[in-house]
């Protein structure tokens, strides 16, 4: 998957739905969705990502931030991870784009 194709699916910013439930223990974040049917454990890395997603970074910030964390991951690799992460959670509506309204 080329850089190119994965950003173009994914809105420039991205924040939590404030309608989930969400707590972060030992690095560690468990969600539960606005329903509250489900309930998610995000990793070590998922968790990074999740505390990033404030409406104040787009995609490639992220992508840079853990690309830091991790050097020793080809930074492509990062990329396609992440992206497929936020994609997963916009289409679960566990994140919205920055120009969406919840009421």
């Amino acid at each position: 998957m080329s850089q190119g194709s994965s950003a173009d699916t994914i809105p420039i910013m991205l924040h939590r739905n404030p309608q989930v439930t969400h707590e972060t223990v030992d690095g560690q974040t468990v969600l539960i969705d606005d329903s509250g049917k489900e309930l998610i454990t995000l990793n070590a890395v998922g968790s990074m990502v999740w505390a990033m997603l404030d409406g104040t970074r787009d995609p490639t910030a992220v992508v840079d931030e853990i690309t830091a964390a991790f050097p020793d991951v080809a930074r492509e690799t990062i990329y396609d991870d992440v992206s497929a992460f936020l994609a997963e959670l916009q289409v679960s509506h566990l994140v919205l784009d920055t120009s969406e309204d919840v009421s």
